[in-house]
């Protein structure tokens, strides 16, 4: 579980991709918010400038669009859905079985 939240965490913000998930031509993937600060922070202009990717420093163009004009990523998207949905539903389950416990004896409940 820990090497899937790895994978579908962003290398600027350290926290699960925010969609849009935007895919540069190195082929990194970056929540759209994170690269915004990083034009602001590499001063880039955002029309048909060039940055460098925050983790091969390779140059990455801007065409006309700006970032918009970047592909977005949907299979990262689609399966951090699917992640999200699954750890809310680990969660729920986790919190059911914990609400069987008894609290004064930490033992299993035998509710019949």
């Amino acid at each position: 579980m820990e090497a899937l939240v790895q994978v579908l965490s962003c290398p600027v913000c350290l926290e699960l991709f925010t969609p849009p998930v935007l895919v540069l031509s190195c082929a990194h993937n970056f929540c759209k918010k994170c690269l915004e600060k990083i034009l602001i922070l590499q001063n880039c202009s955002h029309v048909n400038g060039h940055f460098s990717c925050p983790m091969c420093r390779k140059t990455v163009y801007l065409r006309g669009g700006g970032l918009i004009g970047l592909p977005r990523n949907i299979l990262v998207e689609n399966v951090l859905e699917k992640f999200k949905y699954e750890l809310e539903n680990l969660h729920a389950r986790e919190q059911d079985r914990l609400s069987q416990i008894c609290e004064e004896h930490g033992e299993s409940m035998n509710l019949v």
